[in-house]
């Protein structure tokens, strides 16, 4: 018992004083950084490193000097927007950054549908509708923008509106099982459990264990 607590009391001690997983190329950027501030590449991947480290305030503060560099940089108001919706307190910053986006660039179907999710967090459901609905819009193969709407629709009671949406993401992807589980989801929802029975069986049919489960739930 002894030995085995000893084993355990170094193991402990050696795990103290072991680097964090992230902290030493955190560290060594840091440097490079304070060596040429206009190091940009190295500013990019600290914010990499900071995000895969769950440390959200500081890769944002990366990712703003980032833009002060170049504020025209789609890619980089996108990949701050959407770490400010994962942010606790950064839902309208990140909705203004997506509305930057569609200033840059007004047919941009990812940027409303982002903006969609942060309207969505705030509870402004009209505001979140009406950009889902956009991103349909702008791109009508845009499966994620039929899925958010879908969802959306299907939280606010509406099955019959998700459900055409689901049916859409079905022509889009018929091989995703998924599409038809939550097609026959709405179905079932509205009270249509005759129409919801073919796409659970279709959906099981491709191995959706889900799918599966709901059928013998509803002895089919």
């Amino acid at each position: 018992m002894l030995i085995g607590t000893g084993i355990a009391l170094a193991q402990d001690e050696n795990s103290a004083t072991r680097p964090a997983p992230y902290e030493k190329r955190i560290l060594e950027l840091t440097i490079r950084i304070a060596a040429d501030p206009t190091d940009t590449a190295a500013l990019h991947k600290r914010a990499a490193f900071y995000k895969a480290d769950r440390k959200n305030q500081q890769a944002l503060a990366d990712l703003d000097a980032l833009i002060e560099y170049d504020g025209t940089r789609i890619d980089l108001l996108f990949e701050r927007g959407r770490l400010r919706l994962d942010t606790k307190g950064c839902t309208e910053q990140a909705i203004e950054d997506f509305s930057e986006i569609l200033r840059l660039e007004p047919e941009n179907a990812d940027a409303y549908r982002y903006r969609g999710y942060g309207y969505k967090g705030l509870q402004k459901d009209d505001e979140a509708l009406d950009d889902f609905t956009r991103a349909v819009q702008v791109d009508p193969y845009n499966e994620r923008a039929y899925r958010a709407r879908g969802d959306y629709y299907l939280n606010h009671n509406q099955p019959g509106e998700a459900r055409d949406d689901y049916s859409r993401l079905v022509q889009l992807d018929p091989s995703n099982s998924y599409y038809f589980y939550l097609r026959a989801y709405a179905a079932l929802t509205a009270g249509d459990t005759l129409d919801a029975i073919p796409d659970y069986r279709k959906a099981a049919a491709m191995g959706d264990e889900g799918a599966q489960r709901r059928l013998e739930e509803l002895g089919k």
